[in-house]
């Protein structure tokens, strides 16, 4: 079943591997790979919303970060790392969400926000895909490409976390999962913060178990290379075995997306 479900990835992969250099040649992305300025950070339920980056977009417009009952640590991280590092103003809560979550963005938040509707409802979940919040990475696009059936979560760095660890359980008991996926890609703001050291408080509960995985310390985010993101992804998975027994039983991949070339290239975890 698991090569099966590699030959559907690639395939998907591929197609926007193409739309990607469509973007490319026409000037639409210039400098993708280097920097993001997204305009919008989306903040949404995988439980309501089957990904938070829009059908249509081009990459480097939305910043996502997936919640579940409430704000979790990484997803504290990640709005911090929206809001003051990217200056992203314009906040978007996509479809319904708990009053809880209302509540603690207003804490997050202070220049408010805007409530969204139409996006893509939950159907036939076959498969969830952990991926980085960075605009670039559109990865409603690389998972999906129409097929509509991969439930995406957001976090800066495509960590394990308590959102993570509720939507896989939620979908394992409620749906027919064939697969996990965590995707890694190029230039990963978060990877690049813990590897270089950055002691912002707000920012270690996202910073320390990249730090722990990837073990490397880096003068420049030019010594930092795919290596490096790949250990941080397998990292995110072995958690994931490590709190979800059932998980084992799927077909397990590890991503890399490169922001350069578009491409996506998966690994099996063994």
């Amino acid at each position: 079943m698991k090569e099966m479900i590699y030959k559907q990835l690639k395939e998907r992969a591929e197609r926007y591997k193409n739309k990607f250099r469509e973007w490319k040649y026409t000037g639409k992305i210039e400098g993708i790979a280097k920097v993001q300025k997204p305009k919008n950070l989306v903040v949404g339920s995988p439980e309501k919303a089957l990904h938070l980056k829009r059908d249509r977009e081009i990459p480097g417009t939305t910043f996502a970060v997936s919640v579940w009952n409430d704000i979790d640590e990484i997803a504290k991280a990640s709005i911090y790392y929206a809001t003051k590092h990217l200056k992203i103003e314009n906040v978007y809560i996509a479809g319904e969400v708990k009053k809880e979550i209302i509540a603690q963005l207003k804490t997050l938040v202070p220049h408010g926000y805007f409530y969204e509707g139409g996006y893509k409802k939950i159907e036939d979940v076959r498969g969830i895909a952990i991926s980085c919040s960075d605009s670039r990475v559109l990865d409603n696009a690389i998972f999906n490409n129409d097929s509509n059936d991969t439930v995406v979560i957001n976090n800066a760095g495509n960590l394990f976390s308590k959102t993570a660890l509720l939507t896989i359980r939620h979908y394992l008991e409620n749906s027919k999962l064939d697969f996990i996926a965590v995707l890694a890609h190029s230039n990963c703001g978060a990877v690049n913060a813990a590897c270089l050291g950055n002691d912002e408080r707000e920012l270690q509960l996202m910073v320390l178990p990249i730090q722990l995985e990837v073990k490397y310390k880096a003068r420049s985010v030019d010594e930092i290379k795919e290596v490096h993101y790949l250990k941080n992804a397998r990292g995110t998975m072995k958690k994931i075995l490590e709190n979800i027994e059932d998980a084992k039983k799927l077909a397990l991949f590890i991503g890399y997306h490169d922001l350069n070339t578009g491409e996506t290239e998966y690994y099996f975890y063994e």
